[in-house]
């Protein structure tokens, strides 16, 4: 029993000392992790990419609300252009060439004039945004430009703003649909829910037509182009002395052509009076003449 009992004790100490060293190893190695700095370079390293992560992240997020990017922006485009020829016969076909090579279309044009008279034309063209500017480079030499001006409006918050109102207001109607359904009291709610009901579809419907008179003007820009005929018309830019010779003549050879074309229209025109004249003046003349036949022959006689 003794020999049990010491053996018993002697390892009852052996598991105490163990236990205790065992537990001062662990001291030693919570305070060896103590006495780190906090700001280890490991450590350091690793929180860093973390922090700089979610400031991009921030500043993405911030420039997302502040700002919009430069792609998504809606802008109207229009431009205006005057511009001056000597022969218009040609130039109707050099419009509807030129808008079918920019993948435009003409959405409206207006042609006058008369003969002897300059003729003129007006052409409202939509031509694509991205095709804007080389179609009004183009456009200024189909004839001596004379006036040419260009116009830009930003209209991406208005544009964004209706589309966040659509948004809302399909909600409240999904809403209001769910509320219909679901409706079993009294008539007069029922109504009430229908006319508020017919009231944001409306909103809706006018915001929806708003937003496609937008996007279609943002899509394709308006161009207009304005085409006289003028005779004797001087540029900005003086012409060269043959240019100016042959404009001189050609149009004195007009103005001589009118001349005698209104001469002949004036002789045509005078041809019916010219019985009448007879009819009316002859008598008359006949008589004078007769009369002053015989005074004369009177007064010979008298001399004799």
């Amino acid at each position: 029993m003794r020999r049990s009992f010491g053996a018993n004790c002697g390892v009852v100490r052996e598991l105490h000392w163990t236990s205790l060293a065992g537990a001062v190893g662990i001291c030693i190695l919570l305070g060896c992790e103590a006495q780190k700095p906090s700001g280890s370079p490991s450590r350091a390293g690793d929180a860093s990419p973390s922090r700089a992560a979610v400031a991009t992240s921030d500043l993405k997020l911030e420039a997302g609300v502040v700002g919009r990017p430069v792609e998504n922006r809606k802008i109207i485009y229009r431009a205006k252009i005057e511009l001056a020829v000597e022969d218009f016969g040609p130039v109707p076909a050099s419009v509807a060439e030129l808008v079918k090579k920019f993948d435009g279309y003409v959405a409206d044009s207006t042609l006058g004039g008369t003969p002897g008279v300059a003729r003129r034309g007006t052409w409202k063209v939509r031509v694509p945004v991205a095709r804007f500017d080389e179609f009004v480079t183009s456009a200024k030499g189909l004839g001596e430009l004379v006036n040419a001006s260009t116009q830009s409006e930003d209209v991406s918050d208005e544009y964004f703003d209706i589309e966040a109102r659509i948004r809302n207001k399909t909600k409240e109607e999904e809403r209001l649909l769910k509320l219909l359904e679901e409706r079993t009291g009294k008539l007069a709610d029922v109504i009430e829910v229908e006319r508020e009901l017919s009231r944001v579809r409306e909103e809706t419907e006018r915001m929806q037509g708003r937003i496609r008179v937008m996007a279609d003007l943002t899509a394709f820009t308006t161009v207009d182009i304005n085409v006289n005929e003028i005779r004797g018309y001087v540029p900005p830019a003086a012409p060269d002395l043959s240019t100016r010779i042959r404009r001189t003549f050609a149009e004195s050879v007009n103005e001589l052509r009118m001349f005698g074309e209104e001469l002949l229209v004036g002789f045509v025109g005078f041809g019916p009076w010219i019985p009448v004249l007879l009819i009316c003046f002859a008598p008359p003349y006949l008589v004078i003449r007769r009369n002053w036949r015989r005074w004369t022959r009177s007064q010979r006689g008298a001399a004799a």
